[in-house]
C-alpha cells in the first residue's frame, strides 16, 4: 500500500508543492539585516548630485557628491512623474533631494522630476 502511494502522482504532486513553497518562501522572505540596511537611508538628509549608481533591482546603491559613503536607494512606490521615462527613477547627473527621517525622495534633471518613496519596512 505504501509502495503504491509513493509511486503515485499524488505523492509527486505533494512533494512538488512542498518544494515550490519552500523555494518561494526563501526567495521572497525579507532578511532583517537587509531591511535595516535599506532603512538607514531614511534617517539621512540628501541634497546633491548623483555621482554613481551601482547594483541591480532591489539592491541599488547611490553615491552623492556631498555624502562620503554610498547609500541604499530602493524605490517602493512612485508618487509623481514629469518628463522622465516610465522606467527612469535616478541616474548619474540627476539632482536628488530628501529630508531627514522621510521616505519621500525627489529626483530632478532640468525640467524632469520624479518623486517616489523608499522601500523600507518600518
Amino acid at each position: 500500500m505504501l509502495n503504491k502511494f509513493l509511486n503515485s502522482s499524488w505523492f509527486l504532486g505533494i512533494v512538488l508543492s512542498i518544494v515550490t513553497y519552500l523555494v518561494l518562501r526563501l526567495m521572497f522572505m525579507e532578511d532583517p539585516a537587509y531591511n535595516k540596511y535599506k532603512c538607514a537611508t531614511k534617517k539621512i538628509a540628501i541634497k546633491g548630485v548623483i555621482k554613481y549608481v551601482t547594483g541591480r533591482s532591489g539592491f541599488r546603491q547611490v553615491m552623492v557628491d556631498n555624502i562620503k559613503k554610498p547609500f541604499s536607494l530602493n524605490v517602493d512606490r512612485e508618487i509623481s512623474r514629469k518628463g522622465f521615462k516610465d522606467t527612469h527613477f535616478f541616474e548619474i547627473g540627476d539632482s536628488i533631494f530628501k529630508a531627514a527621517n522621510s521616505k519621500e525622495v525627489t529626483v530632478k534633471n532640468k525640467d524632469s522630476v520624479v518623486v517616489f518613496t523608499l522601500s523600507c519596512d518600518d
